[in-house]
């Protein structure tokens, strides 16, 4: 393993356990040397994301699980959560990437369902 890539993988380990841990001034550090962090297949259960500001950086989160988080006031515009699931999560005031339904979230917080991504911006 090269030392750019091993040095973006402990810094992607670092990220996610100062979010679960919500460490806010570990997380604010981490997101000053990266943009953009690779969390897909991760579990958040019962994380509250509301102190952090996860609008910094972009945001992988593709088939992770958000049951019972609190996603409550976050920007997530810059990140991808093809796969996610959100059963009972939090999300008033979230602003999701366009490419994420308002009927797919629904569908995920109220039916535990996977989020899938629409092509289409309506």
């Amino acid at each position: 393993m090269t030392s750019d890539l091993k040095n973006r993988h402990t810094s992607q380990i670092k990220i996610y356990h100062a979010i679960i841990d919500e460490e806010v001034d570990e997380f604010n550090k981490i997101c000053l040397s990266e943009d953009y962090f690779d969390l897909s297949s991760h579990s958040f259960l019962s994380v509250d994301f509301r102190k952090l500001d996860l609008s910094k950086a972009s945001f992988n989160f593709d088939n992770c699980y958000f049951k019972s988080s609190d996603l409550r006031g976050q920007t997530l515009v810059k990140s991808t959560f093809s796969g996610a699931s959100m059963h009972l999560a939090r999300v008033s005031g979230v602003l999701f990437p366009e490419t994420v339904s308002a009927q797919e979230i629904e569908l995920s917080i109220n039916k535990g369902t996977r989020i899938r991504l629409s092509s289409n911006h309506v």
